[in-house]
C-alpha cells in the first residue's frame, strides 16, 4: 500500500488487490470525501497457463508511486511473467490528476519479489531502485524529466527486503537498505543527479525494512524495529545536521510489543509522529516529537492513548493538504480503513472503512473466466 498527494493536493491510495491487480481510491477534493475503488488491471495478463485459465502475470509486490516533474503520477512494481521470471512494470497518468491511465509497460530486469523504491532527482527525473535475485541493488532512471528510460545499472550491496530512497535537503538521492547482516546500510549521490558513493554501514540490527523521513529542518531520520538492550524496540538514527553525519542508534521510542514497520509523518507544526501496531490484530499506537526536531513523548499507555482498530498491516501515513495527518491500515476483514486528525496537530476521528474492496499482501492464484478476473481463495 502507498499513499501520495496528487498535483492538486488530493490524497490517493494505491494497493495490490486480492486478485493481484493494481487498485486505487482517491479524495474527490482536497481534505474531503473519497471516490469508489478503481482497477488499473494486471501488468502481464498475456502470461497464463497452457489451458488459458490461470493468469500468472499479476502484480507481485506492493506498488511504489511518485510524481513526475510535470505532476503526473507513475506507479511501479514487480510483475510476474511466470514462476521464475519477474520484471519492473509501470503505469502512468496521461496528464496531471487525469485519466484514463496508460497501459502497463515493462522496464525489464530480473528482479526479486520485493517492492522497488522510487525517488525524484533534483532536476525532476524519476529514478527507480530494485533488487535482483542475487540480493544486489540496481537502478534505472529517466534520461530527461517526464521522458524515456536508461538501461539498468548495478549499485552492488547485499540487500534483504525492500530498498528505501529519499532526497536529501540539498537534492542528492540517498538509498537505505537492510543488509544481509541485518544492519542498516546506505549509499548516496555525491552530487545532486551525479555519481554514487560506495556503501557504508550505519549499524543496528533491524527486524524490518527501515522507514526514512525528513525532519522539518531537513535532516533525515531512520526508524526501524531494531535489536537493542536485549529487546526489539522501535529505534531511530538521524543526521546530526542537514546533509551531515549520523548519530548512533537510540532506543528511546519504547514499545512493549513488536510490529514490523512503523509509519511516520510530519505534523502541520513540524513535529514528526510515529505510528505502529503492537501485534497482529493490534490497536494503533502513536508517539510524537514534543517540539519540532527535538525530544519524543513516550508511547501512550493510557486507554485514550491508543487509536484503536484491529489491524493486519503496518500503518501507512500521509499528510492532507491542510496539514492533518491521516493513517491507513488493512483491517481484520482485509478491507482498507483510515483514521485522521480532526484538526491539524489535534485529536482523532473514529476508524472508517474505504469501500468494499479487499487488499492483500498474500499471493493468490488468478482465474479468468468470461472476461472477469477473480482471486482464488
Amino acid at each position: 500500500m502507498q499513499v501520495i498527494r496528487t498535483d492538486d493536493d488530493r490524497l490517493e491510495v494505491f494497493v495490490r488487490g486480492w486478485n493481484g491487480s493494481l487498485m486505487h481510491i482517491w479524495q474527490t477534493a482536497p481534505n474531503n470525501g473519497w471516490s469508489d475503488w478503481d482497477g488499473l488491471g494486471l501488468p502481464h495478463p498475456e502470461f497464463r497457463s497452457p489451458d488459458g485459465r490461470f493468469v500468472y502475470g499479476k502484480l507481485a509486490t506492493a506498488p511504489s508511486v511518485n510524481r513526475n516533474a510535470d505532476g503526473r503520477l507513475e506507479v511501479f512494481g514487480v510483475g510476474l511473467r511466470d514462476s521464475f521470471h519477474s520484471d519492473l512494470v509501470h503505469i502512468w497518468q496521461p496528464a496531471p490528476s487525469s485519466g484514463p491511465w496508460s497501459s502497463w509497460a515493462s522496464l525489464g530486469g530480473d528482479l526479486k519479489l520485493v517492492t522497488p523504491a522510487t525517488a525524484r532527482n533534483a532536476d525532476g527525473r524519476l529514478e527507480v531502485f530494485a533488487c535482483t535475485r542475487d540480493n544486489a541493488l540496481w537502478h534505472i532512471w529517466q534520461t530527461a524529466p517526464n521522458n524515456g528510460w536508461s538501461n539498468w545499472q548495478p549499485l552492488g550491496g547485499g540487500v534483504v527486503g525492500a530498498p528505501v530512497a529519499i532526497e536529501n535537503g540539498d537534492g542528492r538521492l540517498e538509498v537505505f537498505v537492510r543488509g544481509t547482516d541485518w544492519k542498516l546500510w546506505h549509499i548516496w549521490q555525491i552530487s545532486a543527479g551525479g555519481r554514487w558513493s560506495g556503501w557504508a554501514s550505519l549499524g543496528g540490527l533491524m527486524l524490518n525494512t527501515p522507514v526514512v523521513v525528513r525532519n522539518s529542518d531537513g535532516r533525515l531520520e531512520v526508524f526501524a524495529t531494531s535489536y537493542l538492550n536485549g529487546g526489539w524496540p522501535t529505534a531511530h538514527i538521524w543526521q546530526l545536521s542537514r546533509n551531515g553525519p549520523w548519530s548512533g542508534w537510540s532506543p528511546d521510542l519504547p514499545v512493549d510489543q513488536n510490529f514490523e514497520t512503523p509509519g511516520v509523518a510530519l505534523n502541520a507544526d513540524g513535529r514528526l509522529e510515529v505510528f505502529g501496531n503492537g501485534f497482529w490484530l493490534g490497536p494503533l499506537k502513536h508517539q510524537w516529537q514534543t517540539w519540532p526536531n527535538r525530544a519524543w513523548s513516550w508511547w501512550n499507555t493510557a486507554s485514550d492513548g491508543y487509536l484503536g482498530g484491529r489491524n493486519t498491516s503496518s500503518p501507512v501515513v500521509a499528510q492532507n493538504a491542510d496539514g492533518r495527518i491521516e493513517v491507513f491500515c488493512r483491517g481484520a476483514d482485509y478491507g482498507l480503513y483510515h483514521i485522521w486528525q480532526t484538526a491539524p496537530n489535534n485529536g482523532w476521528s473514529d476508524w472508517e472503512r474505504l469501500g468494499d474492496w479487499t487488499i492483500s499482501d498474500l499471493g493468490r492464484s488468478i482465474i479468468e473466466e468470461s472476461g472477469v478476473v477473480w482471486g482464488n481463495w
